[in-house]
């Protein structure tokens, strides 16, 4: 096909668009066919993203955004998306960590959904406003730069005058004037899109009529509260939901599962909603076309997880492949099948692992540090005395093989003078030890300047930040992500002298889904925690062979692979 003929068969199928709707479609449908898309094609995906609100145009409009179609998993997930538009149900997608959930079904559609109803306003929010404000600004940023959006859209421009910052996004028509864009708009008080937190102010009082975007309104610092997960139940569906237009608004949820009883969860229970689940791969049998087998081997410590052996049919091997998966079930079992595998039944029903060390391979003569979550300061006026709290202290001693091995520690409840020299005991017990890590949050920051009034105490402060990440993660949450990781791969392993400190970690990782965080053995947890930021060197993987037979929670001995 010459261009001249190309280019007078564009406008013909343009001119069908008002008079025959249907031969239109098949018409593009047809050019679209028998075109190189990396040629002349792409006019043909442009012009049937610019005509086409329906799920044919969005998938036109993805592949000239992003330079490629809609993932496989993410194309069958547009259908159900489209059609639950159609019949004003609410869209739910629950799928496993780097699908891309959220830039398909929020960032790009929502561009998407803007540049065919510029009159129409859109929310995105979720569980804290950092991330609805980044996904706000990242619609934005297509609307605004993206030569894509600009070709298919020419006529949606940012309305900069009107407002284009993180309290709300304003776009506007330029078909016609300002004036009568003003006069069309007089009553619209809501930005084109805003993103906000779900107890944001810039939310609130919003009503979107064009769409409500919802991106992991339950996050894992509010997942371990049943009060708070009923709060944001209660916040969702008494305060956001109400500000929809019935009929008119589409709904978008993203995320993944935190528990039995969250939003998702309950909306999954209940009808006018099209609910899907998407983990990373599905077990099947054996000889199943495209099937891959999984030995479960952490190849650096021969630990074997054997939740994941077997064959299995993964959902998208060019996002994450067989090693990819083996590599994020190694950072720890609950995450990966509450993060990965979309399974809340698994992540939450069985104990943390954890491996136990000989205590008589141990000497007090390997380099050792300590870890501390604080006693209370603060003076109890009742009696006079000074007020105890819980104090934890840690003892980590890294092992000649690689690793680390919580030797023992201190939980008891004592004031600052006993728990000062329980720390001068440890230094006086350990003949390599080397420094205390001392939460300097708080309470713990004023312990801290205490100790510091001992020039004999070898006490650094430890901050409660996850690199990467914004806010503090309370104890139960850093246990989980950051600490038992190295416990599960055998990286950190605990004495198995039955001593109460031991006792109390072990007590841990066999009660934590019906732990209180408040519970003492949390306070031994946050010492192991503060320890292990202190020596960066166990990232040394202990040799395979080194590994002693380690007891399981049941109280059987479970010699590791050698």
């Amino acid at each position: 096909m010459s261009d001249f003929n190309y280019l007078a068969e564009l406008v013909q199928i343009a001119e069908l668009k008002e008079t025959d709707p249907d031969k239109y479609q098949e018409a593009v449908k047809k050019l679209r066919g028998i075109l190189d898309v990396d040629a002349v094609g792409k006019d043909v995906l442009r012009l049937q993203a610019q005509s086409d609100s329906g799920v044919d145009g969005f998938r036109a409009y993805y592949e000239c955004l992003h330079g490629s179609p809609l993932q496989p998993h993410n194309d069958r997930e547009a259908e159900k998306a489209f059609k639950a538009f159609d019949i004003h149900e609410i869209y739910v997608y629950l799928g496993f960590r780097g699908c891309r959930k959220t830039t398909t079904f929020l960032i790009t559609l929502g561009s998407f959904l803007h540049g065919h109803f510029p009159a129409g306003t859109g929310v995105i929010t979720g569980a804290a406003d950092p991330n609805a404000k980044l996904i706000a600004k990242s619609i934005a940023m297509i609307i605004d730069l993206h030569p894509e959006f600009k070709k298919i859209f020419p006529h949606v421009i940012p309305y900069k005058e009107r407002g284009w910052g993180a309290e709300g996004y304003w776009v506007r028509d330029n078909r016609v004037s300002v004036e009568e864009w003003a006069r069309q708009q007089a009553k619209v008080n809501d930005p084109s899109f805003v993103g906000g937190g779900y107890k944001s102010s810039e939310i609130n009082g919003k009503h979107p009529d064009l769409y409500l975007g919802v991106d992991d309104l339950h996050d894992i610092d509010s997942s371990v509260s049943v009060s708070e997960r009923e709060y944001i139940k209660k916040v969702f569906f008494t305060q956001i939901m109400p500000t929809i237009v019935k009929g008119k608004t589409k709904i978008i949820m993203t995320g993944v599962p935190f528990a039995h009883d969250d939003t998702y969860a309950t909306l999954k229970k209940s009808s006018g909603v099209q609910f899907t689940e998407i983990p990373v791969m599905k077990r099947v049998a054996e000889g199943t076309e495209g099937a891959v087998h999984i030995d479960g081997v952490n190849a650096k410590t021969g630990v074997v997880y054997d939740d994941i052996v077997g064959w299995w049919l993964l959902t998208e091997p060019n996002i994450m492949n067989a090693q990819q998966v083996l590599d994020e079930r190694s950072r720890g079992k609950g995450a990966f099948w509450q993060m990965y595998m979309i399974d809340i039944e698994i992540a939450k029903s069985a104990p943390l692992i954890y491996y136990l060390y000989p205590h008589d391979k141990i000497s007090y003569s390997w380099p050792t540090v300590g870890g501390a979550d604080p006693t209370n300061v603060e003076p109890d006026k009742e009696v006079g005395g000074e007020k105890g709290s819980n104090f934890a202290l840690c003892y980590l001693a890294k092992t000649p093989e690689g690793g680390a091995v919580v030797v023992d520690g201190v939980l008891k409840r004592m004031g600052i003078v006993a728990a000062k020299d329980a720390i001068l005991q440890a230094q006086s017990m350990f003949s390599n030890w080397r420094f205390t890590g001392v939460e300097n949050a708080g309470g713990g920051a004023v312990f801290l300047q205490y100790l510091h009034t001992d020039p004999k105490i070898r006490a650094v402060a430890s901050n409660l930040s996850t690199p990467g990440k914004k806010g503090i993660a309370d104890k139960k949450t850093r246990f989980l992500t950051e600490t038992h990781p190295w416990i599960e791969g055998a990286v950190i392993r605990i004495s198995d002298l039955e001593t109460p400190f031991n006792m109390a970690l072990r007590y841990l990782c066999d009660n934590f889904w019906d732990v209180d965080k408040k519970h003492p053995c949390m306070d031994a947890g946050d010492a192991l925690y503060h320890a292990a930021k202190l020596i960066p060197e166990v990232l040394r993987i202990p040799s395979k062979e080194n590994i002693a037979p380690q007891k399981e929670r049941s109280g059987l001995y479970h010699p590791l692979a050698s």
